[in-house]
This record gives C-alpha cells, sequence and structure tokens, in this order.
C-alpha cells in the first residue's frame, strides 16, 4: 500500500488536475529475458568442498508506436478507444539489451 514503506508522491488536486488539459502519450511495451543458472558441488573429503556458481542474465524492452490523448480537466479515466496514433510520428523506440554475468 502507498506511504507504507514504500516511497510516494501525494499531489494536491490543483497540482494532480488543475485547470488545464493533460496530454498523454502512450506506447504497447514489449519485455524480453531470458537468464540461466549453473551451480556444481564437488566434494574431495567430507571436510573439504568446493562450490562454483554461474548466472547469465539478458533482458530488453521494445515500444511500438506511440499512442495520443487529449485530456479535460477532471480526473476521467483514459480508455483504450480513444487512444490514437499522434499528429507527428514518433516512429518505433528500442532500448539498448543489456548483459550481466557474474562469477562467484
Amino acid at each position: 500500500m502507498p506511504g507504507q514503506g514504500d516511497p510516494s508522491a501525494t499531489f494536491t488536486r490543483t497540482g494532480a488536475t488543475g485547470q488545464v488539459r493533460r496530454q498523454y502519450l502512450l506506447a504497447p511495451q514489449q519485455a524480453r529475458s531470458v537468464s540461466g543458472t549453473l551451480r556444481a558441488t564437488y566434494s574431495f573429503t567430507p571436510f573439504l568442498t568446493l562450490q562454483t556458481y554461474a548466472q547469465l542474465f539478458t533482458a530488453g524492452i521494445s515500444y511500438d508506436d506511440a499512442l495520443y490523448v487529449e485530456r479535460e480537466p477532471g480526473r476521467r479515466p483514459v480508455t483504450l478507444g480513444e487512444l490514437r496514433p499522434p499528429a507527428t510520428s514518433t516512429g518505433r523506440a528500442t532500448t539498448s539489451a543489456p548483459t550481466s554475468a557474474r562469477w562467484v
């Protein structure tokens, strides 16, 4: 729940939904990730063991074409049927896929 241990923001009604029209630019997001883990343990004696651990992880996010809606002042929710392509095309934005490896 907001305000119970998690950072949260509180806005006054005039600050969040004042007397100005609000514009939303939204885009469908597709997130992908792949990970793998390898663990091995070898016992030389009952008191001497060797443990190895390897983990690989990669993730990527891509966005489809952006959708736009302009909203009157107030708190009415945005519905999917109201979203339209913007007047100027934003194209497709894609982030790079970070890859990390860890050896312990």
